[in-house]
């Protein structure tokens, strides 16, 4: 009967991979231990649209989502558009002013000066938290010099030096009001911002000290192709969403 003899060497190879294995294993389970939750969320902005379709108060909506199991709304930036017809801010071109001052409907209590209406222009009325950050994110994606506002009794006038039809799209930034709406009625905040063109380590900064001011940002989805801070900013976008201990959410 012939002798059968193990071949070290095979047996010690074999023991390796199991080790390698068991070590991948572990930090596996380590991963998953540390990812145990479940974050379901859906758009703020379309939790209003279903609330005026189906009539019903959005404070009740938000209470059904709850019981359902949602626990963050997303917030993307807004724009003049969504300002304007959310009864925030009114929005006129200039030739639709101009043609209002001359049938008497803008009324003598408008701040602009009629000598400095000018039908290329856009502007925006409005005052308090909505029209300040309006100011901001306009001046800092056109610039100061594009910018000018009129102060009145009632209300405030941005003359904006800008397309009616694009600027009326343009992305402008989170609005803190919105996101302390979703704070207020129990929800976690998704962020959705998107990047600037050209953008700035200050635009970068501008967008996370909105940030810090809510308690309930959970984490940060971008919207659009890019990363905010893309292509040379990504390290200072990173570093400032780990001091806020933000999470980078993806979408497949």
């Amino acid at each position: 009967m012939a002798d059968f003899k193990y071949n070290k060497v095979l047996i010690f190879l074999i023991a390796l991979g199991l080790m390698a294995a068991g070590i991948v294993a572990w930090q596996r389970h380590q991963v998953e231990v540390q990812n145990n939750q479940v974050e379901l969320v859906m758009d703020y902005e379309e939790v209003v649209k279903l609330a005026q379709t189906e009539g019903v108060p959005v404070s009740e909506l938000m209470d059904r989502l709850k019981e359902a199991g949602i626990t963050t709304l997303a917030v993307h930036e807004t724009s003049l558009e969504k300002l304007h017809n959310s009864g925030k801010l009114t929005v006129v071109s200039g030739a639709d002013l101009i043609g209002r001052y001359r049938s008497g409907l803008a009324g003598a209590s408008l701040p602009v000066p009629v000598s400095e209406l000018a039908p290329d222009k856009v502007y925006v009325f409005g005052n308090g938290l909505a029209f300040e950050e309006t100011y901001s994110d306009l001046v800092r994606r056109l610039g100061a010099g594009r910018v000018k506002v009129y102060e009145g009794p009632e209300n405030n006038v941005m003359a904006v030096a800008a397309n009616y039809e694009q600027v009326l799209e343009w992305n402008l930034g989170l609005s803190t009001e919105e996101m302390k709406t979703v704070a207020a009625y129990g929800f976690y905040v998704m962020a959705r911002p998107t990047n600037y063109t050209l953008v700035k380590p200050d635009d970068i900064d501008a967008v996370f000290t909105r940030l810090a001011q809510i308690d309930k940002v959970s984490g940060i989805i971008f919207a659009g192709k890019e990363v905010l801070g893309y292509p040379d900013l990504l390290p200072q976008t990173a570093a400032r969403m780990k001091e806020l201990g933000l999470t980078l959410g993806l979408i497949e």
